[in-house]
């Protein structure tokens, strides 16, 4: 709904605008941070802006969004098990963070595709 969409903007705004400040672009301001300050200023609650790139950098800063994006690019060069493993431990890393277990479908999709390969693997072998 425009609501929604409009919702959204709002929520992309306030970061971009927390992210260029001093404390936003360098060190981030910490877990969690983006609901706190949206609380804080808005009286409303928002867990994360709706943008995994925003939420990284406004969370954990230039460093964190560094890292963020290596561990992006990085699986696209790694064999196929490699990558599905890379791909595993980031759905695990990303559901702590901003998500729930319970509400975290790919995360499980991709160790059944894991469990999977490992027990194909061990009957052609």
């Amino acid at each position: 709904t425009d609501a929604s969409l409009l919702g959204r903007f709002e929520h992309y705004e306030f970061a971009i605008d927390k992210i260029f400040t001093l404390q936003g672009f360098t060190v981030g301001y910490g877990l969690g941070g983006f609901e706190r300050l949206f609380y804080q200023e808005t009286g409303l609650t928002v867990a994360h802006p709706h943008n995994v790139f925003l939420e990284v950098w406004f969370e954990l800063g230039l460093l964190g969004m560094i890292l963020f994006m290596c561990f992006k690019v990085t699986p696209l060069f790694l064999k196929r098990d490699t990558y599905l493993k890379t791909l595993a431990f980031y759905c695990f890393l990303s559901a702590l963070k901003s998500s729930s277990f319970t509400n975290d479908r790919p995360l499980y999709a991709i160790f059944a595709i894991l469990i999977f390969m490992i027990h194909y693997e061990r009957k052609t072998v």
